[in-house]
């Protein structure tokens, strides 16, 4: 341990004696010199300021202010913690979190992010899901606690995703006959090749914010390109180009848009227009309600 009052024997005074090796602290001043530190704080203080404005002030997303409308929900929500294990994957397990009973099921599929996405990036929702039907939202492989896990080094693509996902569904959830895909981002990838593998019981789709690679969108089945659709974008999105809704509003037959002109409103960051659905919940929720009422799937 570096002792911060020791004494200098060599070439000095015998009585005096250094801290940290600093000029100017003598036994008749040990204490310590505020006036060394004014510029150090001064910079920091600056340093500190112009972080905060460079990215665009305070990180706490506004507060909804809407009332959800639709179906009276469950006062409790009873959720199960799984792990599906793989057929034929090299040991692979999904991990999940469902709850409800009974039809739809409603998969929910977070983003790429290993880091800050999944499963639970639905949880504001999960009492929604759970009044509407059954929800099963996995944790991508990759994710969460899902094995292979975000720490782990080994990538799987988007296509094993959706074919290990169609797995887990035909395996925990083959009773179900009516499925509806609510997925955001990158995951929107996951979800179009899902539905690829589940044409029989597919009945719409909610997508938020999508990202979707030229592979994917290139080979878009007729039977999903038809399956209705809730479109979910915020105008201010920084992330996912709200320019790109046309690509989906002319390339699916029956979509329903949720456009939502500002939601980083002055003074909260702007990446929250990108997850409108956890800035906007009850406006969602209600979008989602209705949408899925006007479809008789609830």
């Amino acid at each position: 341990m570096y002792d911060m009052r020791r004494n200098r024997n060599e070439g000095g005074d015998d009585n005096e004696y250094v801290v940290n090796e600093v000029a100017g602290y003598t036994k008749d001043n040990p204490g310590f010199n505020r006036s060394r530190l004014v510029t150090p704080l001064l910079v920091t203080g600056a340093v500190l300021l112009f972080v905060l404005f460079l990215f665009g002030g305070s990180r706490h997303p506004p507060v909804d202010k809407s009332d959800y409308h639709g179906k009276e929900k469950n006062p409790l929500v009873i959720i199960d913690s799984e792990w599906y294990l793989i057929p034929q994957s090299n040991s692979k397990q999904m991990h999940y979190i469902s709850g409800g009973n009974g039809d739809p099921l409603f998969v929910l599929i977070h983003g790429q992010s290993r880091r800050y996405q999944d499963a639970r990036h639905w949880s504001a929702h999960f009492d929604l899901f759970d009044t509407l039907g059954t929800f099963c939202a996995p944790d991508l492989l990759g994710h969460g606690e899902s094995v292979p896990g975000r720490h782990d080094e080994s990538r799987v693509s988007l296509f094993e995703q959706a074919e290990y996902l169609s797995k887990l569904l035909s395996g925990d959830f083959a009773a179900h006959r009516q499925v509806v895909l609510v997925a955001r981002g990158w995951g929107v990838n996951v979800a179009l090749e899902l539905g690829k593998r589940i044409r029989s019981t597919l009945k719409a789709m909610v997508f938020v914010a999508p990202e979707v690679d030229d592979l994917v969108w290139q080979s878009v089945p007729n039977y999903v390109i038809t399956t209705p659709l809730l479109l979910v974008w915020a105008m201010d999105d920084p992330v996912a180009d709200f320019a790109d809704h046309h690509n989906f509003v002319d390339l699916f037959t029956s979509v329903d848009p949720y456009f939502i002109e500002q939601v980083a409103e002055a003074g909260i960051h702007k990446m929250v227009a990108n997850s409108p659905e956890n800035i906007r919940v009850f406006e969602f929720q209600n979008q989602v309600h209705d949408f899925l009422d006007r479809q008789g799937l609830i």
